[in-house]
């Protein structure tokens, strides 16, 4: 005998409920505050700002006399607090508020710290001391 196959009841097809359309992503936003370390290289973030380690290999690209410490500014995001207040990529944040910039870490501790959401850096731009007021948060 052969085994019988079950009835299908024939039925139309279910027409496609229409798609939403997608949410478009939220834009960029600048890290405000943040530190990551890796490698033999440490980065901070602040207020629109990307701050590097200043190593050996840096300060010869930047014609810096061996030994000058300080911070790199590495990336500055348009619009942020940072570049409206004059900071530049390749700035090299020497100190803040007359403390030595000796790290990333050190540049954002100091800058979160400060109440005044308001502070003196001084910088090294393009071989010249300089002084930069970055202010930050409500204006």
């Amino acid at each position: 005998a052969t085994p019988r196959t079950p009835a299908v009841a024939a039925t139309s097809p279910t027409p496609p409920t229409p798609a939403t359309a997608p949410t478009p992503p939220a834009p960029p936003t600048v890290v405000a505050f943040g530190t990551t370390t890796g490698g033999a290289s440490n980065v901070s973030y602040f207020a629109g700002a990307q701050f590097r380690a200043l190593d050996d290999d840096w300060r010869a690209v930047l014609g810096l006399k061996p030994g000058t410490t300080g911070v790199l500014v590495n990336e500055v995001a348009p619009g942020s607090p940072a570049a409206q207040s004059g900071l530049r990529v390749g700035d090299v944040v020497t100190s803040i508020d007359g403390t030595a910039a000796s790290s990333p870490f050190v540049v954002v501790r100091l800058l979160g710290l400060n109440e005044q959401s308001q502070a003196s850096l001084r910088v090294m731009r393009a071989r010249e001391p300089r002084v930069v007021q970055f202010r930050w948060g409500r204006r």
